[in-house]
């Protein structure tokens, strides 16, 4: 969770200044894209953390039963790596929003262990 946060709170703090610097979307026109991210973050969550229960429900449950599930977050969260080679702001934005959903999943699958 510590290690995914920097990444999480790269996009959700920066990602206006990004469509500006990067990609020269006035901040007039950026209410299209700045949306994306955050959603995606609480789809992954939701998603992940109702498909970790129902695994738990069939299974003895703990964080081995999840390992699939948590290399397929880090994964996706690691699509933020991308970003710098994409060409305009829409695709940024699908792959910041990708990357959102790995990084949700990951807040969801490793806190429910904390518990």
């Amino acid at each position: 969770v510590i290690g995914s946060a920097p990444g999480i709170m790269l996009v959700l703090n920066w990602f206006p200044q990004i469509l500006d610097k990067t990609f020269h979307v006035a901040q007039n026109d950026q209410a299209r894209y700045v949306w994306a991210p955050p959603a995606a973050f609480d789809v992954g969550a939701i998603g992940f953390g109702w498909l970790a229960s129902f695994r738990d429900r069939r299974a003895k449950g703990g964080i081995a039963e999840k390992r699939d599930l948590i290399a397929l977050a880090a994964v996706l969260a690691a699509m933020l790596a991308v970003v710098p080679r994409v060409g305009d702001p829409t695709r940024a934005t699908i792959v910041l929003a990708g990357a959102m959903v790995g990084g949700g999943a990951i807040y969801t699958l490793i806190t429910s262990e904390m518990l």
